[in-house]
């Protein structure tokens, strides 16, 4: 019996020894607006009119979500006042988040997806959004300026099940004439990306009347990613197959006897 436990422990330490140990397939992305800065030029400074700007009630939104398996947590927030903004969501070591200082324009949103718990179809999902009219008076050269990052990284490079994306938006004025910066990474297996600027975006009021125009700024990121942390079913069956081998020599060789 000593015997038999001893080939049956063999076989069972020396299947799992092959199984690839569990690891954490890990996925991050980031995009962020910082230091946005708004000024005027005033076109006729000797007319008696001063120049100048106006920002209607903003309108925001605010989402973080991570989605594993069966097991869902987010959160979000639509402020309609300049305040400050983080909403997070977790699970396990899964984490994502989107954020405002309070400053027209000052968005980030961030995902990091490194838990080994994950399942195939798992993901974190981040974003943050504003849009607010401008009205600019007459004779006024209006002016936004700021800085703009965004990165997307994956620990595995043979994984095909990780991916990651991130993206920034931001414009000023109407579609037809208007400015606009547009920024998207996306990552194939194994890549990394980035992308770090500054941005200007500048309107000028020529009439004797004040325009009105529209000016937005938009963060996205989001990541998914999967492993395996048990052993395949193949596994299993070289494990069973091993102990019928081993029963059966040990009954040819009790028969011999």
């Amino acid at each position: 019996m000593t015997r038999f436990a001893t080939y049956a422990s063999t076989m069972i330490a020396a299947a799992f020894l092959a199984v690839p140990a569990a690891h954490a397939a890990q996925s991050t992305a980031s995009a962020a607006f910082s230091n946005v800065q708004f000024s005027v030029v005033d076109l006729t400074p000797n007319d008696g009119h001063a120049a100048g700007y106006a920002f209607s009630p903003r309108t925001s939104e605010f989402e973080a979500r991570i989605t594993n398996g069966w097991y869902s947590d987010g959160m979000s927030s639509a402020p309609y006042f300049p305040v400050p903004v983080n909403v997070s969501a977790t699970y396990r070591d899964d984490f994502a988040s989107a954020s405002s200082n309070g400053q027209l324009g000052s968005l980030a949103a961030s995902v990091d997806t490194s838990s080994p718990y994950r399942g195939e179809y798992d993901a974190a999902w981040a974003s943050g959004q504003q849009f607010v009219h401008v009205l600019i008076k007459a004779h006024t050269a209006f002016a936004v300026s700021g800085e703009v990052d965004a990165a997307v990284w994956a620990s595995a490079y043979d994984d095909p099940r990780l991916a990651a994306n991130a993206s920034v938006f931001a414009g000023l004025g109407r579609l037809s004439d208007g400015q606009s910066l547009s920024r998207e990474l996306s990552l194939e297996t194994g890549l990394s990306s980035s992308y770090s600027d500054t941005f200007s975006f500048y309107l000028q009021n020529n009439n004797d009347y004040d325009i009105e125009t529209t000016m937005y700024f938009t963060v996205q990121a989001s990541t998914k990613g999967s492993v395996s942390p048990i052993p395949e079913p193949a596994t299993y069956l070289m494990i069973g197959a091993g102990l019928l081998l081993v029963a059966g020599s040990r009954h040819i060789h009790r028969n011999k006897r």
